[in-house]
């Protein structure tokens, strides 16, 4: 069962707040024609009927660890849209097994058979990762390969998956921001947060400020209201600041740099036994490697 607690202006609060706030914002019934918005400020189409979208997410319940924020089919194409507060470089291998899934999903539903001779047409992928973390070497618009990730050679291009990305915090994608109302009021709630925050407020007092600008707003207003007490509990769960975001960088830095250390260590070690199985003698070997190091490499020689 949930537990709620109530802030000094009244505001309920329910602990297990089930998904992101950017994800209730485009899902929501009620909200489709957000979701159409932005899918036409995205791709210059004019849509105007939200029943044209048919929601493909996937959910927990049906795909363990699977979840992603927004996935739908329109005019043949299957997009997916995901919400991210910290930059990630795997993106592109997740945004392609999340696709497996979806075009598994979707070949069941209009029951085609792969091992026939006709060939078996599926929606265009369309994969967007709106991003409005704190890492300032995230430009508006960055596109990150699947290849990057290949331990081995990708010289013919013969595969690729690309995943963009686009910078949703306030000041970046203008034009973007002007098509959609719902992505540029989302944009300016995060900011307001920030921004009061920075001033030296209490997250409390600052969360508080956000939410209450929001509800002020012509295209969200209403659904702030509504969902007033998650997103008050999504600010004060969800946020990193801009501290916690540097310790999280520093500690990633000093895991990467262990890593790193471990695999040079054993490329040494490899490189020592090979030249002992090749003649080379003891005696030189401890002049060019450290004695330790040569010790462990006549043992596995």
């Amino acid at each position: 069962m949930s537990t709620e607690f109530n802030t000094d202006d009244g505001v309920s609060v329910n602990r297990e707040v089930k998904d992101e706030l950017f994800r209730f914002i485009f899902i929501a019934p009620e909200n489709k024609p957000h979701l159409l918005s932005l899918y036409n400020a995205l791709s210059g189409k004019s849509y105007t009927n939200p029943d044209d979208l048919i929601i493909t997410t996937l959910e927990d319940a049906i795909f363990i660890n699977m979840k992603n924020d927004l996935s739908f089919l329109i005019d043949g194409e299957m997009s997916l849209f995901e919400h991210q507060s910290t930059y990630n470089p795997n993106m592109p291998l997740r945004g392609f097994l999340y696709f497996a899934h979806l075009y598994d999903s979707y070949l069941s539903s209009i029951n085609k058979d792969l091992y026939g001779n006709t060939l078996v047409k599926i929606p265009s992928p369309r994969y967007i990762v709106f991003y409005n973390g704190l890492d300032k070497n995230v430009t508006d618009e960055m596109d990150l390969h699947l290849s990057d990730a290949f331990t081995g050679d990708n010289d013919n291009g013969n595969f690729e998956w690309t995943a963009k990305i686009l910078n949703i915090n306030n000041g970046h994608n203008e034009k973007l921001m002007k098509q959609c109302a719902a992505l540029s009021e989302y944009s300016q709630f995060i900011a307001d947060f920030r921004i009061k925050l920075h001033s030296g407020a209490p997250k409390e007092e600052a969360a508080i400020y956000a939410v209450d600008n929001a509800i002020r707003r012509p295209t969200l207003g209403k659904f702030f209201l509504k969902m007033k007490g998650d997103a008050y509990s999504m600010l004060l769960t969800k946020y990193v600041s801009n501290e916690e975001y540097e310790a999280r960088r520093y500690e990633e830095g000093i895991a990467e740099g262990i890593a790193k250390g471990h695999a040079e260590g054993y490329d040494l070690m490899v490189e020592v036994v090979t030249k002992l199985r090749n003649g080379e003698s003891e005696a030189d070997l401890r002049k060019e490697y450290p004695d330790e190091l040569v010790d462990k490499a006549l043992i596995l020689k």
